[in-house]
């Protein structure tokens, strides 16, 4: 029994402390001075504020009223107060990119925004981002006071298929490429002539070109004419002269070069022989490189002798009128 008083007690307590919290509260968010929400203290009286669009001009007596005026062009008061000037409209900068909303009046001050195509971040104004057309899409359309979205486009299902069938256009014409390659390769090596058949007709073409001729010295001293004086080493090496025969030749004739390459010719076609001798030259000539002086000797001596038809013997004017003898040999 004496518990359940005690805890009736406590619980009385709580609820008295409570009240007196409350009361006080309520006091204090009143007015600290002990005035009215719309009064001031003034010396140990209360005086009733100034209303909106005006400001103090002179305290009130006790008992008295507050003496206001209105605010000047220019200036506002949004707010019961007691405060001796009224504050400054506020200016909006076309420069910074501003425009006015709502004029500045004596209760309300001006209301500025940003200009159309910008937005206000940190009391500035700046422009809006622009999305590429082609790249980018708008995701969120620039507003007072948020910029511009803009997010990558998803690709074009047209342009993909377009890519697509260019890029397997391609592989197809490689493909058929290489079908047409592999086919005249494999043709090109079913009917290509043996190593033989190539040497037969590598041979005949030699011979058609270049006659089998009986040289004589004054066609020696011709084609050395046309040999240039530093290629006799080389020359001579190449048909198989001796390092010492050309050293000998070089030494013999050092003051007459026409004649060392007159020289080198007579020695090499005295161990040669006459017959294919002039061919065998040429193909020397060939195979080292020097074709251009291969081709003015066959000019030179070719180009300078008469021809006599194949198994003739005689003068060829004879031939033509069929008064020569005819041969299996087929030069003069």
């Amino acid at each position: 029994m004496g518990s359940r008083t005690t805890l009736w007690t406590v619980m009385l307590l709580i609820i008295v402390y409570h009240s007196l919290m409350v009361d006080s509260t309520d006091s204090l968010s009143t007015n600290e001075s002990g005035c009215g929400k719309d009064e001031y203290k003034h010396e140990d009286w209360c005086c009733i504020k100034c209303d909106l669009g005006t400001h103090l001009v002179q305290d009130c007596e006790k008992g008295g009223d507050t003496k206001c005026d209105g605010c000047k062009s220019g200036e506002f008061m949004d707010e019961k107060n007691h405060l001796t000037e009224c504050r400054r409209c506020t200016n909006c900068d076309s420069s910074e990119g501003k425009e006015i909303t709502t004029n500045c009046s004596r209760t309300h001050n001006t209301e500025c925004k940003c200009k159309e195509n910008s937005y206000e971040l940190n009391k500035h104004c700046l422009n809006c981002k622009s999305c590429n057309d082609e790249t980018e899409e708008i995701v969120q359309e620039c507003s007072a006071m948020n910029d511009t979205v803009c997010r990558i486009k998803a690709k074009n299902n047209s342009s993909t298929g377009m890519v697509a069938a260019v890029v397997v256009g391609i592989i197809v014409l490689v493909g058929v490429g290489l079908v047409v390659y592999w086919y005249k390769k494999r043709c090109n090596k079913k009917y290509k002539p043996s190593k033989q058949e190539d040497k037969t007709l590598l041979a005949k073409t030699k011979t058609k070109e270049v006659p089998d001729i009986d040289l004589t010295s004054e066609q020696l001293m011709d084609m050395g004419e046309l040999i240039e004086p530093k290629q006799y080493h080389k020359i001579g090496l190449k048909l198989g002269l001796t390092e010492a025969t050309l050293q000998q030749i070089a030494t013999d004739y050092q003051n007459n070069s026409k004649e060392q390459g007159y020289r080198i010719l007579l020695q090499w076609m005295e161990m040669h022989g006459k017959r294919r001798a002039f061919p065998d030259l040429i193909d020397t000539l060939r195979g080292a490189e020097l074709k251009n002086i291969a081709e003015n000797i066959i000019q030179k001596i070719v180009g300078n002798r008469t021809e006599v038809p194949e198994g003739c013997v005689g003068n060829p004017e004879d031939c033509e009128n069929g008064g020569m003898t005819c041969s299996t040999t087929g030069h003069r």
